[in-house]
């Protein structure tokens, strides 16, 4: 049971505030930023990787080659990486810690992965998790819109209830609460892929 992570929450799209994210850089601050898709981190990427040191800067996606993602994990290892740009990608096993997080809407599964990589060792105090309300329009080929509906009204509760401070012990509830039942949509889609991996 601790606490390490405050919402707040963003009206309108991430790549419309790129300048506060360069603000944050400009601070000497350890910034990620999580897209929902590989374009989407390209573009903002091309944008940012200019704000910081050259071999300071970083993206990592799906899209790159085997080869190419491990040369990327090693230098997170080894170089003082202060902006990382990525999608899902990040999600996935990289002990990675940084300061701040901004990041596309998603489900609320893949944002608690995604802010597990920031305050990761729990010794910043409480680290801000930005979070946008709003998608662009390919996201729904990625994850399911409803979901995301339903994760940043859950976390707008939460804003509210508790000043945006998560309790790790409540992640639960808070994933209750958007995944409270299946439609038959989503029963289907389950059993379809279900079937197909079998």
């Amino acid at each position: 049971q601790f606490k390490r992570h405050r919402i707040v929450l963003k009206d309108g799209l991430l790549q419309n505030k790129l300048d506060e994210i360069e603000g944050q850089l400009q601070e000497g601050k350890k910034v990620l930023v999580v897209c929902n898709t590989v374009k989407s981190a390209q573009e903002v990427f091309k944008y940012l990787k200019d704000c910081v040191e050259e071999d300071k800067a970083l993206l990592l996606h799906g899209s790159f080659t085997g080869a190419d993602r491990s040369s990327k994990e090693k230098d997170l290892l080894i170089k003082k990486i202060s902006l990382l740009v990525g999608t899902q990608a990040i999600e996935v096993s990289l002990d990675i810690d940084y300061d701040v997080i901004y990041t596309e809407p998603a489900p609320i599964d893949a944002l608690i992965q995604r802010f597990g990589r920031v305050n990761r060792r729990r010794e910043k105090g409480i680290c801000n998790c930005y979070v946008f309300t709003e998608n662009n329009k390919s996201d729904g080929f990625v994850y399911n819109l409803k979901v995301i509906e339903k994760t940043v009204s859950a976390l707008q509760k939460t804003a509210i209830k508790t000043n945006g401070i998560i309790d790790e012990s409540g992640l639960q509830t808070l994933i209750d609460e958007v995944y409270v039942d299946w439609d038959a949509d989503d029963k289907q889609s389950f059993e379809t892929q279900y079937q197909y991996l079998k």
